[in-house]
């Protein structure tokens, strides 16, 4: 369950910006999580509300926003929504488009207390 290392990840960056804007405890975070990059929404929520207890980000609230994946193809150069890694292009067919959105997992905001 790589989820648990993310969620590790994601709260030493919350300490680090609460540190750094001095917050005393984060309320409120956003993360966007990529429908490529095989991450479990499900299990992301399950391991952060685990490993938030005795952290600043302990009453935080989680908001889990989804990206939709986008290719472009290295024969027509057109974008398109995909679905998978291994989608064809949907305007030319051509197989091996390069994915260039929604396989990452990103903090987009927080929200905390002074």
């Amino acid at each position: 369950m790589h989820e648990l290392s993310l969620v590790e990840a994601l709260l030493d960056q919350l300490t680090s910006t609460a540190q750094a804007e001095d917050l005393q405890r984060i309320t409120a975070l956003t993360v966007s999580v990529g429908t490529l990059s095989h991450v479990s929404t499900e299990a992301l929520r399950f391991c952060f509300e685990a490993c938030q207890r005795g952290t600043v980000a302990e009453s935080a609230v989680l908001t889990i926003e989804s990206e939709t994946g986008h290719a472009r193809c290295p024969a027509c150069q057109r974008e398109a929504p995909a679905q998978d890694w291994l989608d064809c292009c949907p305007y030319c067919g051509q197989a091996g488009r390069q994915i260039i959105r929604g396989r990452d997992v990103r903090l987009k905001s927080i929200q905390g207390l002074h």
